[in-house]
Parts: C-alpha cells; sequence; structure tokens
C-alpha cells in the first residue's frame, strides 16, 4: 500500500469502475463497438456490497464507444476525470483484464489526483492471476483475486475497523516493501444466495440498450480446461438453481417490463438436469 495501512470512513462513498479500453482501440482503429454493454462483474459485487449497507454506484467507461470515434483520446479521459470529480469516491474497485492494465493504472492516478486519501482496489482475471507483479504498482492498493463479493466486502469492513489485513484471505497488498498475499477464499458455491444485480447502480444507465440491462448471468465459469481461457481458473463451475433464475426474469419483467433475456454464460447447458428445470 501507499504510505501504510489506510483507514475508510465510516460510510464511504464506493466506486466501482470498468476502465476505458474499446474507446480507446476505436479511436485507434475507427471500429464501432455494435452496443453499450453493462460491466457485470463489477455491478455483482457492487449489488452485494450495496446490500450490506454501503453507498456504491457503477461506471462503465466503455459505455459509448461510439461517441469518441474520430475525437481526441482526451475526451475520453476527461469523462472519466468528472465522474470521478462529481462522485467523489473514498474507495474506487477497478475491474480489469489484461488488455485494460495500463487504463486501469491512468484511472487510479487520475483518482488519486482528486483525492490523494482515495483507497484503490483492483480485481478481475489479470490481477488474480498476476497479484504479486498487479500490487507492485504504486496507484493500487489491494488486490481482490477471483469472485469478489465476500473479500471485497470483507476487506471494507476490516479497513474501515482497522482490523488485521492478514485475516481478510484472498486479497495482496504492500506494507512498504513487502507484498502480502492471504490464503485464497473459497469461491461461493450457492449461487442462489446473491441477490439480483441492481441496474439502477449503474451511471449513464439510460442508455443502456434492451438487452444489455435484461442479460442473466445463470452460471458461472466452465466445465473445461482450455489453455487459452481463463474462465474454469476463475470461477470454477457452479449453476444458479432453475428457479432462482425464473426468479430473476420475472423480476425483469415486473420492474422494467423486459420480455426478452440474453443469457449470459459459457456452460449453462451443460448442466442438463437444471436446463429441463427451467423450461419446465
Amino acid at each position: 500500500m501507499i504510505d501504510g495501512i489506510k483507514k475508510v470512513p465510516e460510510d464511504p462513498n464506493i466506486l466501482f469502475i470498468n476502465p476505458p479500453s474499446l474507446r480507446l482501440i476505436a479511436l485507434k482503429d475507427k471500429f464501432t463497438y455494435p452496443f453499450p454493454y453493462v460491466p457485470y462483474g463489477p455491478l455483482h459485487v457492487a449489488t452485494y456490497v450495496e446490500k450490506h449497507g454501503f453507498k456504491v454506484k457503477v461506471y462503465n467507461a466503455d459505455f459509448n464507444v461510439r461517441r469518441v470515434l474520430d475525437k481526441n483520446e482526451e475526451v475520453i479521459w476527461d469523462e472519466v476525470r468528472n465522474v470521478l470529480r462529481k462522485l467523489k469516491p473514498d474507495v474506487l474497485g477497478i475491474s480489469m483484464r489484461t488488455l485494460q492494465y495500463r487504463s486501469a493504472i491512468r484511472t487510479a492516478q487520475i483518482a488519486r489526483e482528486l483525492n490523494s486519501d482515495v483507497v484503490v482496489v483492483v480485481g478481475g482475471w489479470h490481477p488474480t492471476f498476476m497479484p504479486k507483479e498487479t500490487i507492485q504498482e504504486k496507484s493500487f492498493d489491494f488486490v481482490v483475486r477471483r469472485e469478489g463479493e465476500e473479500t471485497f466486502l470483507e476487506l471494507i469492513k476490516a479497513l474501515i475497523d482497522g482490523k488485521p489485513l492478514n485475516r481478510v484471505r484472498g486479497i495482496a497488498y504492500r506494507e512498504g516493501k513487502r507484498i502480502f498475499l492471504t490464503p485464497e477464499k473459497p469461491l461461493i458455491q450457492n449461487l442462489d444466495v446473491l441477490p439480483f444485480p441492481n441496474r439502477e447502480l449503474l451511471i449513464y444507465k439510460k442508455y443502456y440498450p434492451y438487452l444489455e440491462i435484461s442479460t442473466i448471468t445463470p452460471s458461472r465459469g466452465c466445465t473445461h480446461h482450455c489453455t487459452f481461457c481463463p474462465s474454469n481458473a476463475f470461477w470454477g463451475y457452479r449453476t444458479r438453481s432453475a428457479k432462482n433464475i425464473v426468479d430473476e426474469i420475472e423480476f425483469l419483467k415486473n420492474k422494467y417490463g423486459m420480455e426478452e433475456f440474453w443469457f449470459l454464460s459459457e456452460s449453462f447447458f451443460i448442466n442438463k438436469k437444471n436446463v429441463l428445470s427451467f423450461y419446465e
């Protein structure tokens, strides 16, 4: 960490951000992404944290790729800066893949320019599989490894209460020049205990297309172990019950009037019993 262990206010503003990547590529290569996408990874974690009484928002800095075509890259970073300035996060959660590494660093640096006391927590595939290398970046305070809901919440509570960080499983952090990796935290086996992702936490929600808001994640991970894919190593494989999935469909239909739903899953149909139960 930076300059020793930081504490977090008792009632912190928490912002989860998906740093720009596709927008930067679009600016360089002049391609257009078909639609703004909802960052469901950070949104799931944010919803879980909100359920436990914290103030949370989610910002996808890639939400509008088309907007920046033929414009200077600084337009994107001005937007990021303005969002951070407006929301004034005490805790900034950054989700990233390797493609977003440099972008995540710049996002953290901008946050520190605006608030030197901000606590920056990074998670996602890249930090999970390269935690020691990631936490060496001075702009980052913590790495959350693998599934983020329980670990992020425990970390925030520990920082608020001033409890020892080595008791929080599934993180990486610095103390001076030393790097610490705590033991891995077990994955949540019963996904039905998790709340449905709260789309109301999304900044610029009104700009997302119909099918993005109605996307459902019926499972996590994959049963296969392909060498080119990190899915199983990150998530393992777990599925929600058919009833829980149907409950979310009914919730989205009642709240937003949704009639079509997009399943975001790599291996949902592998579980034949669960699929048949769902269709029944």
